[in-house]
């Protein structure tokens, strides 16, 4: 059974572990020792291609970037926006990595047999080289380890002086080919690992096992991830007549407030074109960027059975808009179901121990947190009512997400198509309406998807299942241990509250309390089998984190 952690952070359920290259020895290694001039001779020349193919992509990217992402003009002379025109300044070279990572992100999704400028070519060697260089550096930690454990009996002034000088080789070399990748992901529109400091992002994409890009469809990438800024790219998956639709924003912080920036961008796969279809209008967030944009959540879960037309009419929308609302308001129903099973659940188990005189589960808790609580433990055990009800909010959140993006899609390939139109729209009042009407459902649709993450248990199917913290200045670790001893098949779980006791001056502690609970998976109770309370003195500037890494594991 999985153990859970909660805390006033967002935390990850199951984190893959890194590896850093060369902590597996190569089979090969064991076979034939391979020879250490031969090593860094390998090393300097991986590293050498891999900075002239950056050269080159970028070189190449730069002239595909100023004849395709210019804007193109009608036959009347209008101009139809370039996908980045409204990209932010700001210093030189901070606006040409962020222009060079979405357009160069673009292009990989759009490739298609007919569509391979020259930088793909570029990136597929770049990739080759990563994957060589990953190679190259682990065989070098292997030979760095035999070049220290050499016998005495063989070790002399001479042998030892050769030994040194290959060694400090070896380091140069390796540093070189590693700096060059390292360079090398820099480069390539990578997904940033979101909750790691800016200087360590690449080290921990070049640590992983098999550094590579990854373009998922319908998953949001953040290619710049700054103190004060990001940006980010959504490949919507959808095509029509080699356009293909993606949505970008930009993230600003200014003075404690957070602006975001959103567009609805095509690329054209017959022409090589990237235009914008569509601003959307610019929102303000009155909070610090990386709480904002930790809570609008990454994964747009759009998986339409059948894609919107490009060419989109009014009434086209005002149909998806009513099928749109329906599954919403389903959702909404939806999440007062799981509700209220919860709330009746927890009632009727404080019910069962109040006649045993004895309180509650979490009764010195808010009710909201209680309520959670029970919702885990209850989704940990598989309890029925639980779980079909979970399944229930799961469903309708992927079926209001559907519909909200089919509209989205027609709104912006509507407005793309406005834009091409030779003379003024006939029909603009109406025009102008459905795009303020999806506006608006989209944005109750994404209101009821957040509640309905907020009101759930993580998914553990996910590979890394995340879910937001249930209350400020409180650690909450919930794990399983299995069939309990006691009777009608009940399952026993160990909960830990941690969270700030005492505020009196010198009287400032941590309270652990640890309570352990047989859960009747087909009864629904949960029912107290065992309870310890535990104080941690704090220190002045102590956080309730540092006081649970330390004492954790005790």
């Amino acid at each position: 059974m999985p153990g859970i952690v909660v805390s006033g952070v967002l935390l990850t359920l199951t984190a893959l572990p890194l590896r850093l290259a060369g902590q597996t020895r190569p089979e090969a290694s064991r076979i034939a020792e391979p020879d250490p001039d031969q090593v860094i001779a390998g090393l300097r020349q991986v590293a050498g291609s891999l900075t002239n193919s950056v050269r080159q992509f970028q070189a190449h990217l730069d002239r595909e970037i100023a004849s395709r992402d210019r804007g193109v003009r009608t036959k009347d002379g209008r101009r139809i926006p370039a996908a980045d025109a409204d990209l932010a300044g700001g210093a030189a070279d901070v606006a040409q990595t962020a222009l060079r990572k979405l357009f160069a992100a673009r292009m990989l999704s759009a490739r298609n047999p007919g569509y391979v400028p020259d930088p793909l070519a570029d990136f597929d060697r770049i990739q080759s080289l990563l994957a060589e260089a990953h190679t190259r550096v682990a065989t070098a930690n292997d030979v760095m380890r035999r070049l220290l454990t050499i016998p005495a009996s063989q070790l002399n002034s001479k042998t030892d002086a050769a030994l040194r000088l290959r060694s400090t080789e070896l380091k140069k070399a390796r540093a070189a080919a590693t700096e060059a990748a390292q360079n090398a992901l820099m480069a390539l529109p990578f997904d940033l690992p979101e909750d790691d400091p800016a200087e360590d992002q690449m080290a921990k994409v070049w640590n992983s096992p098999s550094p590579g890009l990854s373009l998922q469809t319908g998953k949001s990438m953040t290619l710049i991830h700054g103190p004060f800024r990001r940006v980010s790219l959504t490949d919507s998956g959808l095509e029509d007549q080699g356009r293909r639709l993606f949505y970008q924003e930009e993230w600003e912080q200014r003075q404690g407030a957070t602006t975001l920036k959103r567009w609805a961008v095509a690329v054209n796969t017959n022409t090589g074109q990237h235009t914008m279809l569509r601003r959307y209008p610019i929102r303000e967030f009155r909070d610090e960027l990386d709480k904002v944009y930790k809570s609008q959540g990454r994964d747009y879960l759009f998986n339409a059975e059948s894609e919107p037309s490009a060419e989109p009419t009014a009434q086209d929308i005002s149909t998806g808009l009513a099928e749109a609302a329906r599954s919403r308001e389903k959702l909404q129903d939806a999440i007062l179901y799981f509700k209220t099973r919860i709330r009746d659940g927890l009632a009727r188990n404080d019910a069962l121990l109040g006649a045993q005189n004895k309180p509650g589960v979490d009764d010195d808790l808010p009710i909201a947190l209680r309520e959670s609580l029970f919702a885990i433990r209850g989704h940990m055990a598989g309890i029925p009512d639980i779980v079909d009800a979970e399944k229930k909010v799961r469903r309708s959140a992927e079926e209001a997400t559907r519909h909200a993006r089919i509209v989205e899609a027609m709104a912006a390939w509507m407005n793309g198509n406005a834009l091409e139109r030779e003379g003024p729209s006939g029909d603009s009042a109406e025009f102008l309406q459905a795009l303020n009407r999806a506006d608006m459902e989209i944005d109750l649709t994404r209101s009821a998807e957040r509640n309905a993450v907020a009101v759930l248990p993580p998914d553990e199917s996910q590979t890394e299942a995340q879910f937001p913290a249930l209350m400020k200045d409180i650690i909450v670790r919930i794990r399983g241990m299995g069939a309990s001893s006691a009777q009608g098949g009940t399952i026993r779980c160990k909960q830990e509250i941690w969270r700030f006791a005492g505020s009196a001056r010198g009287d400032r502690r941590v309270q652990r309390t640890i309570l352990f609970l047989d859960l009747g998976v087909k009864t629904g109770s949960q029912i107290p089998a065992g309870r310890e309370v535990r104080y941690y003195k704090v220190d002045s500037g102590a956080t309730l984190e540092r006081i649970y890494d330390e004492n954790a594991a005790q």
